[in-house]
């Protein structure tokens, strides 16, 4: 029989999740027995365009989530895992991931967790559980990515992310830049104001930058539809000049799934 407080906890995430997706413009069922594979159906107002949500909540402080074996096999472009850390009495944190996203994190960890002995050395037994991390914040409040679509890249063509790939190593380990003006020399007068801060970038950060532009000017004739991201196991966050604005953020994440945007 399930623990009181796990149900009440999922049923707060639940009703978290739909209000959130309310005000985002979706319209919301929550169903009122047991569904198998969703607990939230949300209907885009503009669209019509249905999404089956998948809720999982935790109470505490924490960004980890306990799912099954089953959720390997849980894929569809149209269905989305919402994980929800209720931050014990704070404001909630919504996460939210493509289920082809979970299932390959999910079944992969599994494997590395199979392989790797424990502390005496001794091989991992299996089990049924499966846990999902998302640590870095890779999915926070991406409630976005319900107007995108998984695009599988072995529809592309071949060795179309190497220019991208081909810097993993260059950036790993690397300084960035620096702040200017290492020292400050303004006293703040009209003759001599304060200087600013800036930041300039290595050469390899430069040239990263660089990259991605011509690669996405490039796949956007290739492919005919705009690839948002390319999203990869790891990923690189730089923060400076953005072409499109303040703060250049370049998110990173290589894998076996693109994400293109819905037509």
């Amino acid at each position: 029989m399930p623990n009181e407080t796990n149900v009440n906890t999922g049923n707060s995430g639940e009703y978290f999740v739909a209000g959130e997706l309310e005000r985002r413009g979706f319209t919301v069922a929550v169903p009122m027995s047991n569904v198998k594979d969703f607990d939230i159906l949300a209907i885009n107002r503009e669209t019509h365009e249905q999404f089956a949500i998948q809720v999982k909540t935790t109470g505490y402080k924490q960004k980890k989530w306990t799912l099954a074996k089953k959720n390997e096999e849980l894929i569809g472009d149209n269905i989305f895992y919402v994980f929800v850390s209720l931050n014990e009495l704070d404001t909630p944190e919504y996460h939210i991931v493509p289920s082809k996203v979970v299932a390959d994190t999910i079944k992969e960890s599994h494997r590395k967790w199979l392989e790797t002995p424990g502390k005496r050395g001794q091989l991992h037994n299996d089990t049924n559980i499966r846990v999902f991390l998302d640590e870095e914040d890779v999915y926070y409040d991406k409630w976005s990515l319900l107007d995108f679509t998984l695009l599988d890249d072995r529809m592309l063509p071949k060795g179309i992310y190497f220019p991208i790939i081909s810097f993993i190593p260059r950036l790993t380990g690397t300084e960035y830049g620096e702040v200017q003006p290492k020292r400050q020399t303004g006293d703040g007068s009209i003759e001599n104001p304060y200087q600013m801060p800036y930041y300039t970038y290595s050469d390899v950060v430069c040239k990263f930058e660089e990259a991605v532009y011509k690669f996405e000017e490039k796949n956007l004739k290739e492919i005919r539809e705009e690839l948002f991201y390319c999203w990869v196991n790891c990923i690189v966050i730089l923060n400076g000049i953005d072409r499109y604005g303040t703060g250049f953020k370049v998110g990173l994440k290589l894998s076996h799934v693109g994400i293109k945007k819905r037509f």
